[in-house]
């Protein structure tokens, strides 16, 4: 992946893929065709582990309480969070909007306590499969 930018799996896929036909030259093709079978899924597998491992969650949190969940992000779960000034586009009203990345673990506590302390809050979540920077890895 470093210098071919291709992924783990596909490059495990490709040399794999030149076994499997020396195997179904020796083998037959049924059982080629079984061993390529399980090569294809070997390889989507390795890659979902592999990129699974590493994604983390961009929250966008929506809430009356903003203050308290900045709080926690904070303290509690100690990631950073960002805070914007919105305005609701419905109802025209001033709110926080607190941004936040955190890894899997952390959301699941994050969205637990926003559930407790307001139901009525709007989360937003996207996965992000690479974060550099403080508290991540390092950008150089």
């Amino acid at each position: 992946n470093k210098y071919l930018n291709i992924d783990i799996g596909k490059g495990v896929l490709l040399c794999d893929f030149f076994i499997v036909l020396a195997a179904g030259w020796v083998f037959g093709i049924r059982i080629g065709m079984y061993a390529m079978l399980g090569v294809i899924l070997n390889g989507f597998l390795v890659d979902s582990v592999i990129v699974g491992l590493r994604i983390n969650k961009y929250v966008v949190v929506i809430s009356r309480q903003s203050e308290v969940i900045r709080r926690f992000i904070v303290e509690e779960l100690e990631s950073g969070a960002t805070i914007y000034e919105g305005r609701g586009g419905w109802s025209g009203e001033p709110k926080e909007v607190i941004t936040t990345i955190v890894n899997r673990r952390k959301f699941i506590r994050l969205r637990n306590f926003i559930r407790t302390v307001d139901p009525r809050a709007f989360i937003s979540v996207n996965n992000i499969h690479e974060v550099l920077g403080e508290g991540f890895e390092k950008l150089a």
